[in-house]
């Protein structure tokens, strides 16, 4: 800092430089495992917070999966109910209005039992998987995460699935 009376003061403040290619900073596409006659595998979001949504949901599609946005748990049901699509994997925020992702999932899992289900949270901390998540493929993602973080915890929860 360079001060002088009446003159005013400068300020200077260096930065490290970030690579572009730093993990964290870059939503990379991940390509899918090479799979013969593979069809895209279709990825229910169920997210209040419309930002956080559409982020999750962007990333998913850049990454070749197909997309359902439910803007909240008992929309999330609804589309499960329907039946229109197959759900591959299932994205729930924890904490949501009307109906909360724990709940979301025990009803889910009553028609399907054994589809995958990431929970994200920002009060993953304090969550565990309780027996009834236990009981299908389930993981907790605390939020915020990195594009690869949410990528590996999708692939995997999928990949043990198929097995």
């Amino acid at each position: 800092m360079t001060s002088r009376p009446g003159k005013g003061s400068i300020f200077r403040i260096y930065l490290p430089l970030v690579q572009p290619e730093d993990e964290a900073t870059v939503f990379r596409p991940h390509p899918e495992p090479d799979r013969k006659e593979c069809r895209k595998q279709t990825v229910l979001v169920a997210e209040d917070d419309q930002g956080i949504r559409k982020l999750v949901s962007n990333f998913l599609r850049n990454n070749n999966y197909s997309v359902i946005e439910a803007d909240n748990g008992l929309h999330a049901l609804e589309i499960v109910r329907r039946g229109d699509n197959q759900i591959d994997i299932l994205v729930t925020d924890v904490v949501m209005p009307e109906m909360d992702g724990g709940k979301l999932v025990e009803e889910v899992r009553k028609s399907c039992p054994d589809v995958p289900v990431l929970l994200i949270s920002g009060y993953a901390e304090k969550l565990t998987l309780t027996r009834d998540l236990a009981d299908g493929p389930a993981k907790v993602l605390p939020k915020p995460f990195t594009p690869a973080e949410f990528s590996r915890a999708i692939r995997s929860l999928l990949d043990e699935a198929a097995t």
